[in-house]
């Protein structure tokens, strides 16, 4: 399933992203690597606000629909 597809409040592991190689690095920078135990806490206005690690980090729905987790 897709990262939008989860439901709000069960953590997932990241398994792969279909994304160009800068925006695949610039999300590994912030902790959104394939193996990494992510949250999603709340969708608003277009946006998924996610629990990574110890942080919050929101990202946009078209880019959760191309992060695929299990």
């Amino acid at each position: 399933m897709t990262l939008h597809q989860c439901p709000l409040g069960r953590e997932v592991t990241i398994r792969a992203c279909d994304l160009d190689v800068d925006l695949r690095r610039k999300l590994d920078t912030m902790g959104l690597l394939p193996g990494a135990r992510i949250t999603p806490l709340r969708a608003t206005h277009g946006n998924l606000v996610l629990c990574v690690y110890d942080g919050r980090l929101a990202i946009d729905m078209g880019l959760a629909k191309r992060i695929t987790v299990a």
